[in-house]
C-alpha cells in the first residue's frame, strides 16, 4: 500500500519557476498532461538498482519573466551525497518551451521532452563518479530504455 508523499521510484522532479505562470505550465505539462511520476513508478521503480542510489532528483529551471535564479547552460548531472544516497540533473526549460506549450505545439515540446530525458539517461549511464558505487547500471540501462520507448505514451500528440 502506497502511504501519502511515499517516493515509489528512484526518480523524482521538481521544478524552480521564474513567475508563477511559467510555474503552472510546468506543473501542467509534467503532472497533468504527461502524468511523468506514474511513468517513473511503472518502468523505474525505487530500491532495484543497488544501495547507493535511493534518489535522482531531476530539478527543473524553467525560464520565466522573473528569474531570481541561473538557469544552466546545458543539462548537467549533479553531486552524488552519500548521506541522502542521491544525485541530481539541472535541466534548464527555456521560455521557448513555455511558450511552446501555452501555443499548443505539441511537436516542439515531444520534442524537448525526448532529448531531455536522452540527455539525463546518457549522463547517468556516463558518470564516472555512478559507476563507482553500489549501483546495477546494466539493469538501469535496460529499465531506462524501456522508460523512453513509453515516454510519450500519455502525452498529447
Amino acid at each position: 500500500m502506497k502511504l501519502q508523499n511515499e517516493r515509489l521510484s528512484l526518480f523524482s522532479i521538481t521544478g524552480i519557476a521564474g513567475d508563477p505562470n511559467v510555474g503552472k505550465i510546468y506543473r501542467e505539462l509534467m503532472f497533468s498532461k504527461l502524468e511523468i511520476l506514474p511513468q517513473f513508478e511503472k518502468f523505474l521503480p525505487r530500491g532495484c538498482y543497488g544501495k547507493d542510489i535511493d534518489l535522482i532528483l531531476l530539478e527543473f529551471y524553467v525560464e520565466g519573466s522573473h528569474n531570481w535564479f541561473t538557469i544552466p547552460d546545458k543539462i548537467k548531472l549533479g553531486r552524488y551525497s552519500s548521506k541522502e544516497k542521491a544525485v541530481s540533473v539541472k535541466i534548464p526549460m527555456l521560455k521557448e518551451i513555455s511558450d511552446a506549450f501555452l501555443s499548443g505545439n505539441v511537436a516542439k515540446v515531444n520534442e524537448f521532452l525526448l532529448e531531455t530525458f536522452k540527455t539525463i539517461g546518457d549522463l547517468i549511464d556516463s558518470s564516472k563518479p555512478l559507476a563507482k558505487l553500489d549501483f546495477d547500471a546494466i539493469a538501469f540501462r535496460r529499465d531506462y530504455q524501456v522508460f523512453m520507448e513509453h515516454l510519450l505514451d500519455d502525452a498529447p500528440h
